[in-house]
């Protein structure tokens, strides 16, 4: 495990970055303002992400790439409204909506930043599985086939399986509630 520092980096509209960066000031904030600078500054290192939905036009990408640059860290989402999807295949660790106070980002940024890389892969490969599962659900195998979301889950599901610490029939175990 990387010896963790303690940055934040926080991607946002600078108006709100700033505020933010006020608001964590027990963390070594560093702000951006948008998904293509973060991939350029993130490293493995960093001890949490705080990402302002308004700043993207998807979380697939910033997710997929932080998987494939193996980096483990803990994404922190803050927007104006609740989160659309009901639980399955969400890949963020924190879901926070405007207006917001700062202790609540306070509190969600630490405990973030306490997760564990093993942690965070466990709750991305669990996310990616769930979505996956869906897609298996409302596709047939000839629609899977060309199906370029599948497909990339599929990829990323590989990838965390080969960095994973847990061996992946315990994780199966765990997310089924069996013993095999």
């Amino acid at each position: 495990m990387t010896e963790r520092d303690d940055r934040v980096l926080v991607v946002g509209s600078s108006e709100r970055a700033a505020t933010y960066d006020g608001w964590l000031d027990d963390w070594a904030t560093e702000t951006v303002e948008d998904v293509a600078e973060l991939l350029s500054t993130v490293t493995a290192d960093v001890a949490a992400i705080v990402v302002e939905a308004g700043v993207t036009d998807g979380f697939d990408r910033l997710f997929d790439e932080l998987v494939a640059r193996e980096i483990d860290r803990p994404v922190v989402v803050i927007s104006d409204d609740a989160a659309v999807a009901n639980g399955l295949g969400l890949r963020f660790t924190e879901y926070l909506v405007r207006p917001l106070e700062p202790e609540t980002l306070r509190e969600a940024v630490a405990t973030a930043a306490a997760m564990s890389d093993e942690a965070v892969r466990r709750q991305t490969y669990l996310s990616l599985a769930a979505s996956q599962a869906t897609l298996e659900l409302e596709l047939t195998p000839t629609e899977r086939a060309d199906h370029d979301t599948y497909e990339r889950h599929t990829e990323r599901l590989d990838q965390l399986r080969a960095r994973s610490e847990t061996p992946l029939d315990e994780l199966e175990e765990r997310v089924s509630g069996h013993p095999n």
